[in-house]
């Protein structure tokens, strides 16, 4: 379901993370979305997702991307590292070019390691460790 909450919370990271700027001025549209399915993937917890929505879907969803927190992963997380989670997520975003109307055709960006270096280098490998240990 759709959360203002996670929105907002959104909102204030893109407002402290000036590398995501980009993200308000090329008006792409971001469904925040609260989910309280337990993810797993690969036997590991998955606390939130990224996800381009494809062209054919467009009709249904006026969206180009959704955002999605998992709830019981989240639950315990602090509201800080629920906006790193959220940083995380919106480093996803990204543009592979345009189309031939000259709209931003989008694309899901991969880590550039297990999480992204800007990540790693400015809360540390382990920002969600203690809360992961915690859920084991």
């Amino acid at each position: 379901m759709e959360s203002k909450e996670i929105a907002d919370l959104a909102d204030e990271v893109i407002e402290e993370h000036k590398d995501l700027w980009w993200i308000v001025r090329s008006g792409v549209r971001i469904a925040f979305l609260r989910s309280s399915k337990l993810k797993k993937s690969k036997g590991r917890l998955v606390c939130g997702e990224c996800i381009l929505v494809k062209e054919n879907y467009k009709w249904c969803c006026p969206y180009d991307f959704m955002v999605i927190l998992y709830g019981p992963c989240t639950a315990g997380m602090t509201e800080a590292q629920i906006k790193i989670l959220l940083y995380h997520e919106l480093l996803h975003i990204g543009i592979r070019g345009q189309d031939d109307d000259g709209r931003p055709v989008y694309r899901v960006v991969p880590h550039d390691v297990e999480d992204f270096r800007t990540i790693i280098d400015r809360y540390g490998i382990d920002w969600a460790e203690p809360y992961k240990r915690n859920q084991q």
